[in-house]
């Protein structure tokens, strides 16, 4: 096994819907101002466990984007 092949296997798969919906979230205006004013009160219900922890997109984008 050459080092490309060790480096694709710890590489987590990712689906195509999930890039889709992450891409999509990272780039909505809407979702991008409540990530950077998290005390907004659009910052407070993108943040709120009930959309947090329901919202595919939103999970999504934490995922592909951990760090934004």
């Amino acid at each position: 096994m050459d080092s490309s092949d060790a480096n694709r296997a710890d590489q987590k798969k990712v689906g195509l819907f999930k890039k889709a919906f992450g891409t999509f979230c990272h780039h909505c205006p809407v979702c991008s101002y409540g990530r950077k004013n998290p005390d907004s009160v659009i910052g407070k219900m993108l943040h709120h466990p009930l959309h947090a922890d329901n919202c595919p997109a939103w999970k999504a984008e934490k995922e592909l984007y951990p760090a934004g």
